[in-house]
């Protein structure tokens, strides 16, 4: 059971595939959240490797779940940077998976998620979960 994956498509109310085709995700990720191992195995042999490379923080979840709560993570933290974005403020990605590729464990870093700017400071943002959102994404206030 992915609790992560499955809470994120509660909150957007929409299949994740589809939302990340929405944002021109790469197929390779696409694959990922549509569960399609055997595909992406041999369509993305090096995206697949990365996956396995990452066992050890996986938390015992099989190599995909982990994989697909890893990019449904990722549309959760494009939703956070585009709603600061509405709201005002200048936000943008910065952790090394920022341009949304699977990276094998020996290039999987401890950055921040996001880089926020404000009144002349940065701040750097790391964006956490329990994915039991109570808010939906139309609304200004996400728990």
């Amino acid at each position: 059971m992915s609790y992560i994956f499955n809470g994120l498509t509660n909150f957007f109310g929409m299949k994740l595939d589809e939302l990340a085709r929405r944002l021109h995700y790469p197929e390779d990720i696409i694959l990922v959240l549509t569960g399609e191992e055997t595909k992406l195995r041999s369509m993305y042999p090096d995206t697949y490797a990365n996956i396995v490379s990452c066992t050890h923080k996986s938390d015992r979840r099989h190599p995909m779940i982990y994989a697909r709560d890893l990019v449904a993570s990722w549309l959760f933290e494009d939703f956070v940077v585009e709603k600061a974005h509405r709201l005002g403020y200048y936000m943008y990605l910065s952790g090394r998976d920022r341009e949304r590729r699977i990276l094998s464990s020996e290039f999987v870093g401890t950055d921040c998620d996001a880089v926020l700017e404000h009144n002349g400071k940065s701040y750097n943002i790391e964006i956490v979960n329990d994915y039991t959102v109570v808010a939906h994404p139309d609304k200004n206030i996400i728990r």
